[in-house]
């Protein structure tokens, strides 16, 4: 993520969602207000559901704040595309090994 310019609070959001996640804690993120509603609503709708295409739209406004805030001409909506495709190979490399290991 780091390489395509996200947003280092996004970055750390995700990362402790994962973590959290894993661990059975609460959600807990930074401390910009905008990324804690985010993470409020992606709860809402699900966290795994990110992995399944259903990311809260609040993640493309939050990354896209970013890129105007860079003056870049990038487009938020372009980086969560790219982010849940990363997503659906890692999880299909997943199967794929766990197939592999079964089969």
């Amino acid at each position: 993520m780091e390489g395509v310019s996200t947003d280092p609070q996004i970055i750390e959001s995700v990362i402790g969602a994962i973590s959290n996640k894993e661990q059975g804690d609460q959600l807990v993120c930074g401390q910009d207000h905008s990324l804690q509603v985010v993470m409020l609503q992606q709860e809402d709708i699900g966290l795994d559901l990110i992995v399944e295409g259903w990311p809260a739209i609040e993640w493309e406004d939050a990354q896209q704040a970013y890129y105007q805030l860079l003056n870049s001409c990038k487009s938020g909506r372009r980086r969560m595309t790219n982010l849940l495709q990363k997503l659906w190979n890692i999880v299909w490399e997943m199967w794929e090994h766990r197939n592999g290991v079964l089969h």
